[in-house]
């Protein structure tokens, strides 16, 4: 909102390297605050907060144990995790005496006081002794668990998210019941568990991260049995993960990503291979077991062998979950065989373009290049081409997009492959949309839906379909538009794709606001706007908020539209989209000329001119058009001649 800033809060333990040099670029949109521990002086007859912790946590203290509390307390700074942590120690161990305690382990921490009172002098010095003592504190507290308990608590600390009860105790599946019982209890009353948010039908236990990682430490020093709480942490996520009924499709194969991530860990490359292979349903959004048939083979069979489901990892993007795919595919890249890491590194590309992150996605794929060339591998050779191809469309580089896409056909066509044949003609299409030569482009995509309709290729015919809407809209032609629109849009919902659905849903809003419909319009971009963010799709998220900008900037509500557009700009720039950025800048030129705000007009008009003729896209005439208009406005106001044309209407409430 325009009255009320987003604002990002970082919390950290120590300052990331890459947050100063944005406080130093950047110091009025920038407040740093230390949060200190919990206080050790008492105010207005109240004990201190690390007595009153204390008190919370079960441990009655009387006056001169309050001393020895803050004495300690202090030490470390009020920290909360190590209190708790001492707390139970204190608890279990010494029947809640905290002199025993402290006669037991003063000499430790008097130590520990003079080590760092040594650091006080620099503060980045004393915050770095300061974390290492608690660490080593924590990690004495853990070493005197009973040995059940520790071999609990480590072999546990696999898990990278909460879990439920059934599958911390089989993690000490060799002793009796009673024991791993008995175990599990004493890590809740030393406060090392302790619940997460979750639903109370099924409530999930979690380790505090910093506890977790001591645990992990631990556990690594005996790699068999390091090794063994990775495999048995993958078997309970396989057979034991039951998700909630009403849960996402990423929820439902939570089970299959966790026990990826855990053969991974342990490089069991056959393993974690197998799992992201398996076949899903993509409506169900469960994995479909060997030699069952589920109603999508049945679909498939009517529709003449066209497989609707996909891998598990390709499935991912479907659905829009791209950061799950990606770190899927980051971990893969790093395998030894060359075919397995040209196959992530080419998917990982493709991953990192959906969400607009175009420098990752270029590398990846002339990586791709580079190895496939040297393996003899043409079908990711063609695949890295189809990457670079798109990612230079995406920002305006024409040459370089055209350069790569004749490559990618002409190797298409070597290997009669038709399906590439078809994705390459469609994405030279797409070029010759948005330099103007529409004739041509309608060329490609009706080859590009043909192929796709011969080969089968339902995801390809959708697309082109897609774009022939688009191009019919850019000719003015809506009552075709609308229909292909419709198909798509269809399509898109039947395949479960949505990326494919927001771009239909984008393009209705497109539609609506030619034909004047301007409410419809914003509401179809709002869906739009919905999917990108939900998909972490910048270059979606900039193009609705310029589509909502336009709808808003014709209802004549200037400071939201203002807002929307200056949105979509700051996003085109960060991720380097000019064939964006010069509509947006067009538009924002005709904002604050109907504003009144010549000047400001005149400028925006000649950065959106000079950007649209440097990509020779037909935005160039328009820009023109409107800086001659405006040149001709200023000149009324400088002869003192009354603007007509100015529209100073409020916003409405």
């Amino acid at each position: 909102s325009p009255t009320f800033p987003s604002q990002l809060i970082i919390t950290c333990q120590a300052f990331p390297d890459a947050c100063t040099e944005w406080v130093n670029r950047y110091p009025d949109l920038w407040h740093t605050l230390t949060l200190r521990g919990l206080s050790g002086t008492a105010q207005n007859d109240e004990p201190s907060e690390q007595v009153q912790f204390f008190v919370k946590a079960g441990i009655p203290v009387s006056e001169s144990d309050a001393a020895l509390v803050n004495k300690i307390g202090r030490i470390y700074e009020g920290h909360p995790l190590v209190l708790e942590v001492m707390a139970g120690e204190i608890r279990q161990q010494y029947g809640g005496n905290v002199v025993r305690y402290w006669e037991r382990h003063h000499q430790e921490f008097e130590q520990i006081a003079r080590e760092l009172q040594a650091q006080r002098l620099e503060e980045t010095d004393y915050n770095e002794a300061l974390d290492r003592q608690v660490r080593e504190r924590l990690k004495r507290s853990l070493e005197q668990l009973p040995p059940d308990v520790l071999n609990l608590l480590c072999r546990s600390s696999v898990y990278r998210r909460p879990v439920p009860k059934q599958f911390w105790l089989p993690m000490i599946g060799d002793l009796p019941s009673k024991q791993q019982n008995a175990a599990y209890r004493i890590l809740g009353h030393r406060a090392l568990i302790e619940p997460a948010d979750s639903s109370p039908e099924q409530p999930l236990i979690r380790q505090h991260n910093l506890i977790g990682d001591i645990a992990y430490n631990l556990l690594r020093e005996d790699p068999p049995t390091w090794e063994s709480a990775e495999r048995k942490a993958a078997e309970l996520w396989l057979t034991a993960y039951k998700p909630a009924s009403n849960s996402s499709k990423l929820e439902r194969i939570r089970g299959y990503l966790e026990a990826f991530h855990h053969y991974w860990e342990i490089q069991d490359w056959e393993k974690a291979q197998e799992i992201i292979s398996r076949r899903v349903d993509r409506f169900l959004g469960v994995p479909i077991p060997d030699g069952w048939v589920s109603p999508i083979d049945i679909q498939r069979s009517v529709l003449g062998g066209v497989d609707l489901c996909k891998e598990l990892h390709d499935q991912l993007g479907i659905w829009g979950y791209y950061e799950e795919q990606i770190s899927l595919y980051k971990k893969q890249s790093k395998r030894p065989d060359i075919q397995t890491r040209l196959t992530c590194l080419n998917c990982l590309g493709h991953a990192y373009s959906s969400i607009s992150n175009y420098s990752s996605a270029k590398h990846s794929f002339k990586e791709v290049l580079n190895l496939s060339k040297n393996a003899g591998n043409i079908s990711h050779e063609k695949s890295a081409l189809h990457g670079l191809h798109n990612v230079y469309y995406f920002q305006g580089d024409y040459p370089s997009a055209i350069n790569y896409g004749e490559v990618w056909l002409e190797k298409a066509q070597q290997t009669d492959d038709l399906v590439s044949v078809g994705q390459a003609l469609g994405s030279l299409g797409n070029i010759h949309t948005s330099l103007g030569q529409y004739e041509q482009a309608l060329e490609y995509y009706a080859r590009w839906k043909d192929i796709a309709q011969e080969t089968g290729d339902l995801d390809g015919e959708m697309t082109a379909i897609g774009n022939i809407a688009v191009l019919y809209r850019y000719l003015g032609d809506y009552q075709t538009a609308l229909e292909y629109n419709q198909e798509q849009l269809a399509l898109a919902q039947y395949l479960g794709s949505r990326a494919e659905e927001g771009r239909a849903l984008n393009n209705l809003g497109a539609i609506c606001f030619a034909l004047g419909y301007d409410k419809k319009s914003i509401e179809y971009a709002e869906q739009y706007l919905n999917f990108s963010r939900e998909d972490g799709d910048l270059r979606g998220e900039a193009v609705t908020l310029a589509n909502l900008g336009r709808s808003l900037l014709q209802l004549k509500e200037y400071a939201k539209a203002q807002a929307r557009l200056e949105s979509a700009l700051n996003i085109c720039r960060t991720i380097g989209i000019p064939v964006e950025e010069a509509p947006i800048l067009a538009t924002l030129a005709l904002l604050y000329w109907l504003s009144g705000q010549i000047e400001l007009a005149k400028d925006l008009c000649q950065q959106a001119l000079a950007l649209a003729t440097e990509l020779g896209i037909p935005l160039a005439a328009e820009c023109e058009a409107l800086q001659l208009t405006i040149e001709n406005e200023k000149l009324k106001v400088e002869n003192g001649v009354e603007n007509p044309s100015f529209h100073q209407e409020t916003d409405p409430e």
